[in-house]
């Protein structure tokens, strides 16, 4: 935290220092500003009111009568809670751990999930096995029916770690699925290893090496986007937490640098950026929900790989949307995600970017809140963050981030 003195400040202003030596001082909208540490101790010294870099920071609304109320207030409004319209992605697992949904619990499943009221609704289905394939054919031929009758968009994700035989691709290609592949980043990216997906989840465990390999590879297979997850080593061992955030760290820095050979999107970083926490892949009940083979609902993905009740919703066969409000979960859930509950959430650099999932807490530390000194899923946002934010004066990562859709002027001035 960065305290001015002179009495006309509106302070206090979260700073960090980057990789490199550079210090990110931002202000309460998320706009931010690069400074060298000798204009750091100027800032922290008191400015005059003739000095440029006081009309520079001023762009940033930390000083008294700088601040921007207009600003503050569109940025409540379109990232607050109250313009949330339901979460955004609900991932079927048709077939995991050897358990597979039948047709019927699909049903059931895509019944529920069109009771959501989101207008635009992403259905990503996983067949681990090929034995959730039944489920997998009903709930994608279901699911856009359904769609088409109310009107709603509709995207469907079609999950698997092998290619699908030929008549099942025809299938989803025939509904305008996306193909992921469910990869390890262990073992070199083989093009084989690809099999024609056009996006990608893959687990980052202690023997992934080469961020830089794996994103030449899925740019040169013409893959959309990529989304790094952390094995579940990473989740209580530091060491595999850090090498986590390194490779994904890494990845993204080459695709900074790569931006204008590569179509290929970050989907964390990009979550992250959005700055709406409902845009932040995995993020309980926000932004996703998860169902069980058996029909059971989950707040996350991750809330279901962790096993037992914890974060069990209800069964979609009886489940009601608007009954989630009296769950014991949902509120506790809220408050987890609230950053002004997590003093250092609140006065964190990236607090306007930020969310952790509860779950991702939970499963590494035992608490929904978690401790952040020594949070692996703070780390990895951290580090991600960083990547881009010690580059805003990069013209590569400007172009980048252009490039994906993200107005780069929400954080420069």
């Amino acid at each position: 935290m960065t305290r001015l003195r002179e009495p006309r400040s509106a302070g206090p202003a979260p700073a960090r220092t980057l990789p490199g030596g550079k210090i990110l001082v931002v202000g309460p909208t998320g706009r931010a500003a690069l400074l060298t540490g000798a204009e750091h101790a100027a800032f922290c010294a008191g400015l005059e009111e003739s000095d440029p870099l006081r009309a520079r920071l001023a762009a940033l609304g930390i000083f008294a009568g700088a601040a921007d109320a207009a600003a503050l207030a569109r940025e409540e409004v379109e990232c607050g809670r109250l313009n949330w319209s339901g979460p955004a992605t609900h991932v079927l697992l048709a077939s995991v751990r050897g358990s597979a949904m039948s047709p019927q619990t699909a049903k059931d499943v895509v019944d529920f999930v069109f009771s959501t009221p989101r207008p635009t609704l992403t259905l990503e289905i996983v067949d681990e096995d090929g034995r959730g394939w039944p489920a997998a054919w009903f709930a994608a031929e279901y699911a856009r029916r359904r769609a088409e009758w109310a009107g709603r968009g509709l995207a469907l994700v079609f999950r698997a770690p092998a290619a699908p035989p030929p008549e099942r691709l025809a299938f989803l290609r025939g509904r305008r699925a996306t193909v992921r592949a469910a990869l390890s980043a262990d073992g070199p990216p083989e093009p084989g290893r690809l099999f024609g997906a056009e996006r990608a989840r893959i687990v980052i465990g202690r023997g992934a090496r080469d961020p830089e390999g794996w994103v030449d590879a899925l740019s040169a297979a013409r893959f959309s986007s990529v989304s790094w997850v952390a094995a579940p080593a990473a989740a209580r061992n530091p060491a595999a937490a850090r090498h986590y955030a390194r490779f994904a760290a890494r990845a993204l820095a080459r695709l900074i640098d790569a931006q204008e050979t590569s179509n290929l999107r970050d989907e964390l970083a990009l979550g992250l950026l959005a700055s709406r926490p409902w845009e932040v892949p995995g993020l309980d009940l926000l932004e996703t929900l998860a169902y069980a083979p058996d029909g059971t609902v989950f707040s996350s993905e991750e809330g279901w790989e962790i096993g037992g009740t914890a974060f069990q919703l209800g069964d979609a066969r009886t489940l009601r949307f608007q009954d989630l409000p009296a769950h014991p979960l949902v509120p506790a859930l809220a408050a987890a995600l609230t950053r002004e509950t997590q003093p250092l959430c609140a006065d964190c650099v990236y607090r306007s970017c930020c969310q952790i999932p509860p779950s991702a807490h939970f499963r590494a530390q035992g608490t929904l809140y978690g401790r952040l000194l020594d949070s692996p899923r703070c780390l990895a946002h951290m580090a991600i963050l960083d990547s881009i934010f010690s580059r805003l004066d990069d013209e590569k990562c400007l172009k980048l981030l252009d490039k994906w859709g993200v107005d780069s002027g929400r954080f420069t001035c």
